[in-house]
């Protein structure tokens, strides 16, 4: 695996597939098709998968700790989600420190987001509770994941049957926003599922005894960018045309790895309103559309 930074052409170099946890090596069958083996040796249950399904299906996300330039003294920390038996886990690499990816234990094992913000690592689990990765810093401990103590619940921070969760950071803030679907329908003989609203709420970090969470309708001269590869913020005022307030989204289907122009739209935070980008029967996109921030 590589990070490759699009404007300067500079690649970082990471451990490839076969140093993932449950990453058994690879195999070629008799007609020279290349093959990764993924697993539990525990169970003996260990499946083949090809090169591009474990490209598309077993790599979730990643994120840095900074501009992931290989000629500077100081590489970023890189984390992935990662696919593990169905779920998605949290493995990080340290240069100059780690040739394997380690996988981060935590309090959850199935993880929806995470963000760098302020100097920390934080991961959103597929509960919608938020922790911090602590020990990547090289002190003698080894990586964990410190749940973050909030200053009381909330149950309009839970989602719904079919709600999905996404960790954004800001310059100034961080955010929770919560996608909220209409009911599923079948339509010719498929399922499609799509986008009602948005929810957003804001960790609300000057309480005195833990952090709150804040619904927020006003997000100010910020657009988030929600997909299932990043999510991200941008000032608008930097991106002629790009409007503030609102929400960029795309279909979140990695299942069926979404190719249509079903469920992409922008959802404006002051009327709620949304605004399709292009007509769900239009032709296939390939490859599939991906939000993509141009400041790693």
């Amino acid at each position: 695996m590589q990070l490759l930074h699009p404007f300067s052409k500079k690649v970082v170099h990471l451990p490839p597939f076969t140093k993932l946890p449950y990453a058994f090596g690879t195999q070629t069958d008799e007609n020279g098709v290349l093959s990764y083996q993924f697993g539990r040796i525990m169970n003996e249950h260990i499946s083949d998968w090809s090169p591009n399904n474990a490209r598309d299906l077993l790599l979730f996300k990643a994120i840095t700790s900074s501009n992931p330039d290989p000629d500077s003294s100081h590489s970023p920390i890189v984390i992935i989600i990662n696919m593990e038996n169905s779920r998605r886990s949290l493995s990080y690499r340290r240069p100059g420190k780690d040739v394997y990816w380690s996988r981060v234990p935590g309090f959850h094992l199935n993880y929806d987001d995470f963000t760098f913000y302020k100097g920390d690592f934080y991961v959103l689990d597929c509960n919608g509770e938020v922790g911090i990765v602590k020990g990547l810093d090289g002190d003698g401990s080894s990586p964990f994941i410190s749940p973050l103590s909030l200053r009381e619940y909330d149950d309009t921070l839970e989602a719904g049957e079919e709600s999905l969760y996404n960790l954004v950071a800001t310059s100034t803030d961080l955010l929770k926003v919560i996608r909220d679907y209409n009911d599923w329908v079948d339509e010719d003989s498929e399922s499609y599922g799509t986008t009602k609203g948005f929810r957003v709420f804001k960790l609300d970090f000057s309480c005195t005894k833990a952090p709150k969470w804040v619904v927020t309708k006003n997000i100010g001269d910020c657009a988030l960018f929600l997909g299932t590869n990043n999510s991200f913020s941008v000032v608008p005022s930097d991106f002629p045309g790009c409007r503030c307030n609102c929400i960029y989204f795309t279909s979140h289907d990695v299942e069926t790895l979404d190719y249509s122009g079903h469920d992409k739209g922008i959802f404006s935070l002051d009327d709620c309103m949304i605004e399709g980008v292009c007509p769900i029967d239009c032709k296939t996109i390939c490859p599939r559309p991906l939000w993509y921030s141009t400041n790693p």
